[in-house]
């Protein structure tokens, strides 16, 4: 190839351009990436958010944003982890990624719009002093 086309997500996730053709395939590095999938769940289920987020951005780097269950599942729990810090902004982003690559995901969905309907419900309440 003389070049390569990408499309940028909103929180910087790159997508490599054709991803949608089926000859792309998972990443060989998707085996260990289960791996910390599954350590990034242990560690969400213990409130360990900070961690698991990081296990999670660490298994979809090896992922290499492949279009597979196992992108979809660490991009859930990135927005899942941050929703629980607080980062409703960063959370919605990985969210809005999620459904980019898995647009039948359910959970997906319905964390974008309860995100949003909690934004703009904070938005709407009149400040009194």
């Amino acid at each position: 190839y003389d070049s390569i086309e990408v499309l940028v997500l909103g929180d910087g996730v790159l997508a490599p351009g054709g991803i949608d053709d089926p000859g792309w395939r998972e990443a060989a590095d998707a085996a260990p990436a289960a791996d910390e999938i599954q350590r990034a769940r242990e560690e969400e289920g213990a409130s360990n958010f900070a961690a698991a987020e990081g296990l999670y951005l660490q298994a979809l780097s090896r992922l290499r944003n492949a279009p597979e269950r196992q992108t979809k599942e660490a991009m859930l729990g990135i927005g899942r982890v941050r929703a629980m810090q607080g980062d409703a902004a960063g959370a919605l982003l990985a969210m809005r990624d999620a459904a980019w690559h898995s647009p039948d995901c359910p959970e997906a969905h319905a964390w974008i719009a309860s995100l949003l309907t909690a934004s703009t419900a904070q938005r709407a309440l009149p400040v009194r002093g």
